[in-house]
Formats: structure tokens, sequence, C-alpha cells
């Protein structure tokens, strides 16, 4: 975890808990390094670390060094696909567990029993049936900004097609453009929302930010 609050939080939380925590670091390198001193039974990653390697990398690479270890990624992202439409697949057996959706430390903590249990059983993907990668890569694009004509030259399809693309994306999220609602703006907000950005935005708002 990069962010040493919530790293400092967490680590505190699952010690109080009866957990032993043997390390933590704030980047991969760290990471490997300290694996291979401690050699844990489980390893708790985010999934966003920032510039540099993803938690699933480091994930893969500490499959590499132990495939007995378990895996629990601890993310913001609803949807491994909202941070980076290249990411490769989730280690076999990992425990995929979204912060907004925690209503307390137990359910982290299952996770992490359930990874020390059966390290390489019950596999979750954390990808949403609802959306194709397409219309994940559209949805992002759409929020970060991009006009229509942008995305076509990015996707190197004509833009028309990504007219249809964007329509099909909100209609399966259930956004309908009208008079009172922009669609692109809808579409961007749920973009943020499933990211785990509402919070923070809503918090600048508020702070005049």
């Amino acid at each position: 975890e990069d962010d040493s609050f919530t790293r400092l939080t967490v680590v505190g939380a699952l010690r109080h808990a009866g957990l032993d925590v043997v390390a933590d670091c704030d980047n991969s390198r760290d990471a490997l390094t300290q694996f291979r001193t401690y050699r844990p039974k489980v390893c708790l990653i985010d999934l966003d670390l920032g510039v540099g390697p993803t938690g699933i990398d480091v994930a893969a690479a500490l499959r590499r060094l132990d495939p007995a270890v378990g895996v629990v990624l601890l993310t913001s992202y609803e949807d491994p696909r909202l941070l980076s439409p290249s990411l490769r697949q989730l280690p076999e057996g990992t425990r995929y567990v979204v912060k907004q959706a925690m209503s307390d430390m137990d359910m982290l903590i299952a996770a992490i029993e359930s990874a020390f249990e059966h390290p390489r059983q019950d596999s979750v993907s954390g990808q949403s049936a609802d959306l194709t990668d397409t219309q994940v890569e559209i949805l992002r694009l759409v929020a970060i900004g991009l006009s229509n004509a942008e995305i076509a030259r990015i996707r190197v399809v004509e833009e028309k097609t990504v007219e249809q693309a964007i329509r099909r994306t909100a209609k399966r999220l259930g956004i309908r453009g009208s008079a009172k609602v922009n669609q692109r703006v809808a579409l961007a907000r749920t973009y943020y929302r499933l990211i785990g950005a509402t919070a923070d935005l809503e918090s600048n708002r508020t702070s005049g930010a």
C-alpha cells in the first residue's frame, strides 16, 4: 500500500484483531524483498500502487516465488479493468476486496483467513459481469474527458462506432440522456464511483478545493 496512512491503519487493525503482520511496505521492490525475508503465508496488496507495477504484477511475482502463498487484493476499484484495460488476470485463488463494500474489518479478516486455508481455490475475478472489456475502456475514456473523435483515434475505429459503444455502455448501466441528464457526465460520475473516487470528489467540493 503506497498510502502510508491507509497502510498503517490496516496494519494496526489486523494486529489488533490478532493477526501476525510480519512486514509492511509501500512499493513493489520492497514487497519482494520483505517476502523473501519473512515468507508470509498470505499477502495483502493494494491494486493501484501508482507509477510502475500494479498490485496484480506484485501478486504474480510473489506466486512465482511461492506458488502456495495466499493473495488478497484490497482496492477502491470495483472492477480491476477500471485501472487499466491491459491488466493481467488475477492469480488463481485471489480474494478481491473492495474498500467501499467493507462494513467492518471482519470482512477483510475473513478474506485473509480464506486465502490462508485455500490459497489457490475460490478465485474471485473482481470483474463486473455488467460490462465488457470494450465498455469498461469506453467508460474510462469518456470519464477523462475525451471526445468521440479522440476515442475513435485511440481505438482505431470510426467515430460512429464509438457513438454506438457509448450508447450501449450507458444502456447497460441504466443511464439515459435527457434534457435534465447529460449522458457523458452521468457516465463519468459512474466511472469515478466505481473507482472509489466519489468520496474524494465530495470532500474537495465541501472544502472548496
